[in-house]
């Protein structure tokens, strides 16, 4: 895979890790550098593939599920904006794209869930003040609390309805019981392009409510942009595959006609018919 290296192969599936990722690596350790002593470096360091842990994770429930139903997966590729699994179709029924979708969000959920029992003995406070300091124990409950809320945003974001995202397939699924597969990629493609231009706008709007504070975020016009461009892309592939069904359809319908010869007529012995 172009620019993207193989780390790896787990449950069978090859992964890839694309060479932005280390670009996040360098901003996170540059930051940190700035504010912070060594000790917060390093845990800055640290938390970067933690966090891609988490997300390979992600791809790996999507993956497993999908495999329960015969859906086989090519790779997983993680990059700067989350991971890619490419599965070798979307499943026959609406409902085994619906469990495959919510089951990257579940095990996102379930790792916080975790992480909120392993959190327990550095307090809970929503954001502790305590964990500012630079004991060992106040870096490891930091650490531990950014994983735990990283994975909750992970889940509930790749929750909304913006197709391809995950809660995007959940409402192509849920659409695609009464309006078919075609129609449903259509609807669901046309509200994913709508929250695209949205998101950019939705994210420094609710850090704004959280802090008080504006905020521009690059990452969300990235993020904004493939959404866009996977939604039409997927959509496109859907009609063609429907165009081709159809055409084999309409081709299996008209009946063979076979071939009749007639054969001439023998002149009679006394030269009449």
């Amino acid at each position: 895979m172009f620019s993207a290296w193989q780390v790896g192969k787990l449950f069978g599936i090859p992964v890839y890790v694309h060479w932005s990722c280390l670009l996040l690596v360098v901003l996170a350790l540059g930051g940190a550098w700035e504010q912070s002593s060594l000790p917060h470096v390093l845990a800055s360091a640290a938390l970067v593939p933690a966090i891609f842990t988490c997300v390979l994770l992600h791809e790996f429930g999507h993956c497993l599920t999908a495999r329960a139903y015969g859906i086989r997966t090519r790779d997983i590729t993680l990059c700067a904006l989350g991971g890619v699994a490419r599965l070798e179709g979307l499943g026959k029924r609406p409902w085994e794209e619906l469990f495959v979708a919510l089951a990257g969000p579940a095990v996102n959920v379930a790792i916080a869930f975790v992480l909120t029992l392993v959190f327990l003995p550095f307090g809970m406070g929503l954001v502790p003040r305590e964990l500012n300091g630079e004991t060992t124990g106040n870096l490891a409950g930091s650490f531990v609390l950014t994983l735990l809320a990283a994975n909750l945003l992970l889940g509930f974001f790749n929750l909304l309805p913006a197709f391809p995202m995950d809660g995007g397939r959940v409402l192509r699924s849920l659409l695609q019981v009464r309006l078919g597969r075609l129609r449903a990629t259509e609807l669901a493609a046309r509200i994913g392009l709508v929250l695209a231009v949205l998101i950019p706008i939705l994210g420094p709007a609710g850090w704004y409510l959280l802090s008080g504070e504006i905020q521009f975020m690059p990452i969300l016009v990235f993020v904004a942009l493939f959404v866009a461009y996977a939604g039409q892309r997927e959509l496109w592939a859907v009609r063609r595959v429907e165009e081709e069904r159809a055409r084999q359809e309409e081709e299996e319908a008209i009946p063979e006609v076979l071939p009749v010869e007639v054969a001439a007529p023998t002149p009679s012995r006394n030269g009449t018919e």
